[in-house]
């Protein structure tokens, strides 16, 4: 018998999930293309630098689907997410995306987006089907706890239903239904004595070192380039794919720092 349940919903009890997903993707890119096009047309017109302004555009459309990406991808990680704690105060957890698994191209997105939907519809308010229940897993403590502007980042040690155990870090977006008595319920056991130390913090060293790396392999793939022409160009390349290997570093360890790993 389940104590509690935290789960998003809206609209008296109802998901949205597939429609919060598909739409974005409906108009977001539709107008991606309808703006690159009529940049073009404007450019064409006006006799305007159509290199610099295609760059422009191109910026300014990929910043756009970056921003649209990420808010999407918080939106499926909160309305996908079920917590709930047993009558023993046990703490379980399932992302109902794993139940749905899909290809990386845009159709099989949206059909898992459908299922994951459908799964949702499936749920009882306040109850969890057993089918959740036997994938659940159970979080054992919390080992740390992040507070972010539009996020917790809870680092927890868990046990999946295999019986394996291991240490896994849950993204809790705000908005979640109950949102302020889950965080507490984290917060207990992040204090309780059985909770493992919170491990060091590489994410922000590794993040300064690649930087570095970044800034300094960067700097020497400029004054190679025939261009400058102040080192040899034969350098050239090997730094430039150094600097895009430490940018890829730096890329990795700030998702963790984000993460609260």
């Amino acid at each position: 018998m389940e104590k509690k349940v935290w789960i998003m919903r809206r609209d008296g009890g109802k998901s949205h999930y597939a429609a919060g997903l598909i739409l974005p993707l409906a108009i977001g890119i539709p107008a991606a293309m309808a703006l690159l096009a009529g940049t073009v047309v404007l450019g064409l017109r006006c006799g305007l630098p159509m290199e610099q302004l295609t760059l422009a555009a191109c910026l300014l459309i990929t910043a756009l689907l970056i921003w649209l990406a990420v808010r999407t991808g918080r939106k499926s990680l909160r309305d996908g997410q079920i917590f709930w704690q047993d009558s023993e105060e046990q703490l379980f957890a399932a992302d109902l995306r794993q139940f749905a698994p899909a290809r990386r191209d845009i159709f099989s997105q949206i059909g898992a987006a459908l299922r994951v939907q459908k799964l949702l519809d499936q749920i009882p308010e306040g109850e969890v089907p057993s089918w959740i229940q036997a994938n659940g897993i159970r979080l054992l403590s919390a080992e740390h706890i992040r507070e972010r502007r539009n996020s917790w980042a809870a680092v927890c040690r868990v046990r999946y239903p295999n019986g394996g155990e291991g240490t896994r870090t849950f993204i809790l977006p705000r908005g979640l239904e109950g949102e302020e008595e889950l965080i507490s319920v984290l917060q207990r056991m992040e204090q309780s004595e059985v909770a493992p130390q919170m491990r060091a913090d590489r994410s922000t060293a590794g993040i300064l070192v690649s930087l570095l790396g970044a800034v300094v392999f960067g700097g020497l793939c400029l004054m190679s380039h025939p261009a400058v022409g102040k080192l040899s160009s034969s350098i050239y390349f090997p730094m430039l794919g150094l600097t895009a290997a430490a940018l890829a570093v730096l890329v990795y360890f700030a998702i963790r720092k984000y993460r609260g790993e």
